[in-house]
């Protein structure tokens, strides 16, 4: 139940700063790219010395570079993928509509998708620049809100049962 509580205070202060979230959950991604494009790139040279490799470790280097462009300038990243995802959803929706009048399995499930997704790029387009730095970090928030609320209900559960309970050791792992 603590650690519940804990992880909600945790929601709550990232919903409180959300332009730190995004941006350095965007750091420590591209921070994450860099070191696997540097292990490629190792791993690349090494085969280079067995005749092959030059495209591994050409693969590596450019995911090295990304990585680092990526941790170095995280706005402009999100700049970029917020326009190419946006593009991405707005025709992805269009296409859903269109295929839901040739499709005769759950058509209005195909409509419904598509017509989310289209206003999902919709609203990226309509409200970009200004909704870059907050979405990312506000799905995060959420994420973790939830997250720790869960695991208060579980804490609470078991509080209530105690320690002989059926929700107690390892009985949470098992199937009924």
């Amino acid at each position: 139940m603590a650690l519940g509580g804990s992880i909600m205070v945790i929601a709550v202060l990232m919903f409180l700063h959300l332009e730190d979230v995004t941006t350095g959950a965007l750091s420590t991604f591209g921070l994450t790219i860099a070191l696997t494009g540097a292990i490629q790139t190792g791993n690349g040279a090494a085969l280079l010395f067995r005749g092959r490799g030059s495209s591994w470790a050409l693969r590596g280097a450019a995911q090295l570079i990304a990585g680092l462009a990526i941790a170095n300038a995280p706005t402009l990243a999100l700049v970029t993928t917020t326009l190419v995802a946006s593009s991405a959803l707005i025709i992805s929706g269009c296409l859903g509509m269109f295929l839901a009048a040739k499709f005769a399995i759950a058509p209005d499930w195909l409509v419904a998708s598509g017509l989310v997704d289209l206003l999902t790029g919709v609203v990226l387009v309509v409200g970009w620049p200004a909704v870059l730095l907050w979405i990312p970090g506000g799905m995060l928030a959420l994420a973790m809100l939830m997250q720790g609320a869960a695991f208060a209900a579980i804490g609470l559960h078991v509080w209530r049962e105690g320690a002989e309970g059926p929700m107690s050791g390892h009985a949470l792992l098992r199937r009924h």
